[in-house]
């Protein structure tokens, strides 16, 4: 049945990608369990093997997509994900960043699904949620009401992020103060009033960057730390 779906051009895209994506999410299940259970299935392609060839296949066909941390999601440029998603997700896939995790990935599953406003408000979530889960780990005391501007003052303030750039620090954190927060506030997370305002795909992109940036820049930070 689900061959003969997948073979189906009729049914939209992001429905076959469901599938694919189900599919796989089984097929790691299937490979965390004891020997005994694995063999009911029969001889199958290991998790990893099965996920390599299918980005492999993504890649080649140039769709736009890979299969990272459980989703299928979207991308726009080898090089960015490579290089800025990739590292933001290996660094939230630590245990204590469930939180963050999730509201990335989510924000990737609104993107490809094309609800734009939805993705710019869980990437900016996700860039909060990581701000507060590396104060918890530190120990550093912040309101749980707190804005992105508010726990970097606090981040900031216990040292994890360098003093001796001077201004160009200040430069720095002006960035990461106003860049992502001030997209989702502007376009993501408050009410349309009387005219129903369309987030555009280019913004939701951004933001998704911006927030990976944000997640990796945090994360080479508190490794020093």
């Amino acid at each position: 049945r689900c061959q003969n779906y997948l073979l189906n051009s009729m049914h939209p895209v992001n429905k076959l990608l469901d599938l694919i994506e189900f599919s796989f999410i089984h097929i790691q299940h299937i490979s965390q369990l004891p020997l005994h259970q694995r063999q009911e299935y029969g001889e199958i392609t290991p998790s990893s093997e099965a996920v390599k060839e299918l980005n492999e296949r993504f890649q080649r066909s140039a769709v736009g997509y890979r299969f990272e941390c459980g989703k299928i999601i979207r991308i726009d440029s080898e090089l960015i994900h490579s290089e800025i998603v990739k590292p933001a997700l290996l660094f939230i896939s630590a245990s204590e960043f469930e939180g963050p995790r999730s509201e990335f990935l989510q924000a990737h599953t609104h993107y490809r699904n094309g609800n734009y406003k939805e993705a710019v408000t869980f990437a900016n979530n996700a860039y909060e949620s990581t701000l507060k889960v590396i104060c918890d780990n530190k120990g550093w005391h912040y309101d749980p009401k707190s804005t992105a501007a508010h726990l970097l003052k606090v981040v900031r303030t216990n040292g994890l992020l360098p003093d001796y750039l001077d201004k160009s620090f200040n430069q720095l954190a002006s960035t990461l103060k106003s860049g992502l927060p001030k997209v989702r506030n502007e376009i993501g997370s408050h009410g349309d009033g009387k005219e129903l305002r369309k987030t555009p795909e280019y913004i939701a992109a951004y933001a998704i960057h911006l927030a990976a940036v944000n997640i990796h820049f945090l994360h080479e930070a508190w490794k020093c730390k």
